[in-house]
């Protein structure tokens, strides 16, 4: 059996995952403590990061929460996932 050839960009392993949130503060305290993941640090102007078991989460807190896959999938950062040669996004 051959191996397939992909014809489009793999994904090798997912490095850190980005969540937008309202209230920065509430979601520490509901991630570190109602979830048990492992609090990293904070960073300016508005960013946590946790371990969830060797992925990083990081938190934002931003006034326009993103709402649709489309604006999500602009937000991904595609070297933390592995996928730095990754062409054809829209700006």
């Amino acid at each position: 059996m051959s191996t397939p050839i992909p014809i489009g960009p793999t994904l090798s392993r997912i490095g850190q995952i980005f969540v937008n949130v309202k209230d920065l503060d509430r979601a520490i305290v509901f991630y570190r403590d109602r979830l048990g993941m492992k609090f990293l640090f904070q960073a300016p102007p508005n960013m946590a990061f946790f371990d969830c078991d060797g992925i990083r989460l990081m938190l934002e807190e931003t006034a326009i929460l993103v709402r649709g896959p489309r604006e999500v999938f602009r937000l991904v950062n595609w070297e933390a996932l592995g996928m730095n040669d990754f062409v054809g996004l829209d700006s």
